[in-house]
């Protein structure tokens, strides 16, 4: 495995990917590509041991936002015999896992997430679950969110509280969208124009805010959504919860994705 990596650059945020073999940036370009990136300065850099791609079929990108969050994506096409080589599980985890999920889509995203996270900074520490399901590393202050759309997996990592939620694009009716958009949000957000793309990007908002904060609001639906910012690269929402409390999230379009996280604002902020 090589150190090589390239790093893209804009403002004040930066993007950096490590490939393993000859070939792997042909692959890579070809992926970013997808990601609607085009608008990204370009430089080379070496970075030592920053972020690993173990196999020329796995991408995984990090992403540093200007607040402190961490995200990581992979593009899963492995098998599930190939993800436990990667983090060298033996037969015993794999027949565990074979046993507590039947479903073969999510054992492929419990061992991708996994394999995501050992290619990180934080790949020593164990990933587990507080009794409510929200995901934390052992031995680490640091906080984590995970989610899962397709056969893309994301994480996201920072010091303070932190949501992340990843959806594929797909239609969503105005039936639909009215069982967790409230009338404000309607009147001030949706139009005939976007309906479809709005109802997902404040479904994701909301999930990533939810995830973030689960001991503030008991569903989804009680969070709201009071202003929205568009911006050059993404969409910037402030949400509120019962308590008065609110967030900022971020919302980015991935082309065949839509992805929002939001990280809680300090107490004395």
């Amino acid at each position: 495995l090589c150190s090589h990596s390239v790093r893209h650059c804009y403002k004040g945020d930066y993007i950096s990917t490590g490939c393993c073999r000859t070939g792997a940036w042909l692959r890579l370009k070809k992926f970013l590509g997808r990601f609607n990136l085009s608008n990204l300065e370009i430089c080379e850099s070496l970075l030592y041991n920053n972020i690993i791609i173990r196999m020329p079929r796995i991408y995984n990108d990090f992403v540093k936002t200007g607040n402190d969050v961490h995200i990581y994506l992979w593009q899963v096409e492995e098998t599930l015999d190939e993800l436990c080589g990667l983090i060298d599980c033996g037969q015993e985890v794999l027949d565990r896992i074979s046993k507590d999920i039947t479903s073969h889509k999510r054992k492929v995203e419990k061992l991708a997430t996994r394999a995501l996270l050992k290619s990180t900074p934080y790949g020593e520490s164990e990933l587990c679950y507080h009794s409510n399901g929200q995901p934390y590393l052992s031995g680490s202050n640091e906080f984590i969110s995970i989610s899962h759309s397709g056969n893309l997996v994301v994480i996201a990592i920072s010091s303070e509280p932190v949501g992340i939620d990843v959806e594929k694009q797909r239609y969503i009716s105005p039936r639909h969208g009215k069982s967790f958009v409230n009338e404000t949000e309607m009147q001030r957000f949706v139009d005939d124009n976007n309906s479809s793309q709005e109802f997902l990007r404040i479904w994701t908002v909301k999930e990533a805010a939810y995830k973030a904060a689960p001991d503030k609001v008991p569903v989804v639906t009680g969070i709201a959504v009071t202003e929205r910012l568009l911006l050059n690269d993404y969409i910037q929402y402030r949400i509120c919860f019962p308590d008065d409390s609110s967030a900022i999230c971020k919302t980015y379009a991935l082309n065949d994705f839509v992805l929002s996280y939001c990280r809680l604002e300090k107490a004395n902020s």
